[in-house]
């Protein structure tokens, strides 16, 4: 799965700079820099991304590492930073580096949280959500089962391999969809930060337009991967599968229990996708929330 990262939305995350009050002017001098820096290594071609991706590494630690020298004096400069540091370790593509994606946004949570009321709302809500963008981009892209194949059952490695493979997508699934108990799923976590910045949000046209389009596109994909596994659980009873067990761990997924049991729901599936996913943000973003997803066909 891709999410709606063009560099029109970059853009539109990047110049998002809240009223930074800084202490000295190369401060503020180092910000803009960083920012525009940034802003140039997204921007550019994919024929170059490759190449460019170390850099946005070591723009990301340089950020972050005065970010944390300035944190004390000047928070808002510090949280300016993270932001800058949280995109940059999102795309460089760097395995390496996802523990200091969720370092920096940890920093910025405190830090933003010492701000209270005065904290830079759309920086801070940066900081925070990046992590689970990362985390719904990570879960999207695990190598899918080429259901439309039939394993060689003389093949023993593989076959024998097949039940764990059913049983790591379903995992995959529980840890995008989860919302039981303790347990709280990638989406769950999304539409929490939705809720927890409503007001930004609500003020914000591209950053609303964004996280909605984002949301729908995911459940499109979430609810794509668990028709093929379902699909398919027939051709591989016979070769070991654990398939009812797998079925049923399918059927207790939220947005397929959401989608079977509610009786106003008697449209097409992707109708039924857009009804659950536009029922979890009302609340939180009024009736009109997420309008202009209907048209992310259009824009992916």
């Amino acid at each position: 799965m891709k999410l709606l990262s063009t560099s029109l939305v970059y853009l539109s995350l990047l110049f998002m700079v809240a009223c930074v009050s800084t202490d000295t002017f190369k401060t503020a001098q180092y910000i803009n820099q960083q920012n525009a820096e940034l802003t140039r290594l997204l921007t550019l071609p994919e024929k170059y991304s490759g190449p460019l991706k170390p850099m946005l590494t070591s723009l990301a630690n340089d950020a972050f590492d005065k970010g944390l020298s300035v944190e004390n004096n000047n928070p808002e400069a510090a949280i300016a930073l993270y932001r800058i540091a949280a995109i940059a370790y999102w795309r460089d593509d760097n395995p390496a580096t996802v523990s200091k994606l969720f370092e920096v946004s940890e920093h910025s949570n405190k830090t933003c949280q010492s701000l209270a009321d005065n904290k830079p709302d759309r920086d801070c809500f940066l900081a925070g959500f990046i992590p689970i963008l990362a985390a719904v981009e990570k879960a999207f892209n695990v190598a899918e089962l080429d259901f439309h194949q039939v394993p060689d059952q003389s093949n023993v490695t593989e076959f024998n391999a097949l039940p764990m493979k059913y049983h790591m997508a379903v995992e995959t699934l529980n840890a995008m969809d989860s919302n039981i108990g303790a347990v709280k799923g990638i989406l769950p976590r999304y539409i929490e930060q939705i809720e927890l910045n409503k007001t930004m949000l609500l003020n914000n046209n591209s950053m609303r337009d964004y996280v909605c389009d984002n949301l729908y596109s995911t459940y499109l994909s979430l609810n794509t991967r668990i028709n093929d596994v379902a699909a398919h659980l027939v051709t591989f009873r016979a070769m070991g599968a654990d398939a009812p067990n797998i079925r049923q761990a399918l059927l207790n997924l939220p947005i397929k229990t959401f989608v079977r049991n509610d009786p106003a729901v008697n449209t097409p599936l992707e109708s039924k996708v857009k009804h659950y996913m536009q029922s979890k943000l009302v609340s939180a973003l009024g009736d009109d929330a997420c309008d202009n997803a209907n048209d992310i066909r259009d824009r992916t």
